[in-house]
């Protein structure tokens, strides 16, 4: 039971802090308080489903603790649109996840939006840490996710590996 609460608490606290972020970079993009950023502003209910996802499957496949890396976040190219306007890649909420945490960015292939603030914000708060390249570990899982945009130039798939103990 003890280690029952812990993983729901380790899984509380990147939720938490993960609409943490992006309540702050929404407010900060449109230039308003953090209590006034609306649903829709975050993305929306998806946004919620995403991140509490992450953390229910993290903590049932016993990643809760595990060490997460990630390589620098590939932002696209070109523009985007949303709430009718045209936004340069990456979108303003995106860059500034970015700027505040600190954590890298490339380009990445294609003229579109290659990361989304949720993203962003899932992976600045799981990965510890980053490295330019693949970090040497020992892979004990292996997991794809593919995303439903059609993109000419690479493959929508997210690859994520863990290593559980190094």
């Amino acid at each position: 039971m003890r280690r029952q609460a812990r993983i729901v608490e380790l899984g509380s606290k990147f939720s938490l802090s993960t609409i943490v972020t992006l309540l702050q970079a929404e407010s900060k993009v449109h230039g308003h308080s953090p209590k006034d950023v609306e649903l829709g502003e975050l993305g929306s209910a998806d946004t919620l489903v995403d991140v509490l996802g992450v953390a229910r499957l993290s903590e049932e496949l016993g990643l809760a603790k595990a060490n997460w890396w990630s390589t620098p976040i590939a932002v696209g190219g070109g523009t985007t649109h949303f709430s009718g306007r045209t936004y340069p890649n990456p979108p303003p909420a995106v860059a500034e996840i970015l700027r505040t945490r600190k954590f890298p960015m490339v380009r990445g292939l294609g003229d579109q939006e290659l990361s989304t603030p949720t993203g962003v914000a899932i992976t600045v708060n799981l990965a510890g840490k980053y490295s330019r390249s693949h970090p040497a570990i020992r892979p004990e899982m292996v997991g794809y996710g593919a995303g439903s945009k059609e993109i000419d130039e690479v493959a929508n798939v997210l690859r994520i590996m863990a290593e559980t103990e190094p």
